[in-house]
């Protein structure tokens, strides 16, 4: 007998999952390298999809606070998360905590969730200097945080040579 070829066309019409943010806010100390980002997917999907993210200054400064990171996650098929990170500087400064922004945007396959933007909280760990005496502090490009306090010795670098001043 004779076959019939019968053509079937699926649809898919599945709903794009969500993408977000694990957290809407991050505490870290300004004594850790880095800070892990992370993005959750609200369902694993059956192709690759895609996330730009960006940081952006608050009080904190992306030349002497944290490193500046921008750039496209992609998510491959069946994951739920995907991890990147800021770099974050020790400047050795006493001084408040401070923050800086993250933002994800510009989803492809994907459909923004409700936390896009979260703020990391970068937390000083460094000590004050001492009180009840004068404090020199540095303003070297070398040694541009260093503190001084009266009895240390530092080395002074002239045309004429090094020489130790006691301040």
């Amino acid at each position: 007998g004779t076959r019939d070829v019968v053509t079937i066309s699926i649809t898919d019409n599945d709903t794009a999952p969500t993408i977000s943010l694990a957290a809407s806010g991050i505490d870290i100390r300004e004594s850790a390298d880095s800070v892990s980002i992370t993005v959750t997917l609200s369902s694993a999907t059956g192709q690759s999809v895609s996330i730009d993210y960006a940081t952006s200054s608050g009080t904190a400064a992306a030349t002497s606070d944290y490193t500046a990171v921008s750039g496209t996650l992609n998510i491959t098929a069946s994951q739920t998360s995907k991890t990147f990170t800021v770099p974050i500087r020790d400047d050795g400064l006493d001084e408040s905590d401070e923050q800086f922004t993250v933002t994800i945007s510009n989803p492809s396959g994907l459909t923004l969730g409700a936390v896009t933007s979260l703020v990391v909280t970068i937390l000083d760990d460094d000590e004050a200097p001492p009180t009840g005496a004068p404090i020199f502090r540095s303003t070297t490009t070398t040694d541009a945080d260093a503190y001084y306090k009266p009895g240390d010795t530092v080395s002074i670098l002239t045309d004429l040579g090094e020489t130790g001043l006691t301040v």
